[in-house]
């Protein structure tokens, strides 16, 4: 199938096939297939059961079921004000159009994401090591506790880990791209297109992928990728904040280090 992991599909994910796009509309599927391997661009599929189908050419495939890699860890807290949403999270999770992210309900030491009561209002603690180890443990809001109020979180973050926890699985670029955070300075030089040339001041404060520093107001930072893969890239950044569980699109001004 043409589609892999720059797509979003992962092992375990399934697929209806159909004859052609329109069908789903108007037809039952052919039959289900499963991932069995992916690619960056191009993903194995296999039969669901022992059920063959013909295709006399080219199908469509519609995902209906997540696979294994986009699970949300969820816990939730023993409580009687969180058992109607306990009750409606674990009906929403045997649905399985294409729109979802698939929860798994856990022990709370395998969670990334707790739900708990505080005060009659929820609170979401957070679990994943990555982010506790910087001291950010619970997201800095309280919501009542609805089902209204909570499953837009949860859907939320579901979203969000599925988006950080993303990654070529080939690991073809693993080693060769280097990112540097650093203290900048802009001289009173011009490169050819007019753009003032910005050099680096001191050594790299990406230390073990962790940047960790005090901001100086009246210091310019810059983040300089370096591609020793050899290969053309066009990298887009990304800003996830656990605080919120946004994801912003960073704008990239490009400027010429020297």
């Amino acid at each position: 199938m043409d589609g892999g992991t720059a797509h979003g599909i992962t092992k375990g994910a399934e697929f209806a096939v159909y004859e052609d796009r329109e069908s789903p509309q108007n037809t039952s599927p052919l039959g289900t297939l499963v991932v069995a391997e992916t690619g960056v661009f191009t993903t194995t599929i296999l039969l669901d059961d022992a059920a063959a189908f013909t295709l006399a050419g080219t199908g469509y495939a519609l995902q209906v079921k997540a696979g294994e890699e986009e699970d949300l860890r969820l816990h939730i807290e023993m409580n009687d004000q969180l058992t109607p949403i306990f009750d409606a999270l674990s009906q929403d999770m045997r649905r399985t159009d294409t729109d979802r992210r698939r929860i798994s309900l856990v022990d709370k030491e395998k969670a990334e994401l707790d739900i708990a009561i505080s005060n009659d209002k929820v609170v979401f603690n957070i679990m994943n090591p990555q982010v506790t180890q910087f001291g950010l443990n619970k997201m800095p809001f309280r919501i009542q506790p609805t089902y209204d109020d909570v499953y837009p979180v949860v859907r939320a973050s579901a979203h969000y880990y599925w988006h950080l926890r993303r990654n070529n699985s080939k690991r073809a670029l693993q080693g060769r791209i280097q990112l540097k955070f650093m203290q900048v300075q802009e001289l009173d030089e011009y490169d050819d297109d007019y753009n003032p040339i910005i050099e680096p001041v001191g050594d790299d404060l990406n230390v073990a992928g962790v940047v960790d520093f005090v901001v100086e107001p009246d210091k310019m930072y810059g983040i300089k990728l370096v591609n020793n893969s050899g290969l053309d890239l066009y990298p887009s950044l990304f800003y996830f904040d656990n605080s919120n569980l946004s994801i912003s699109e960073c704008s990239v001004l490009k400027e010429v280090y020297r």
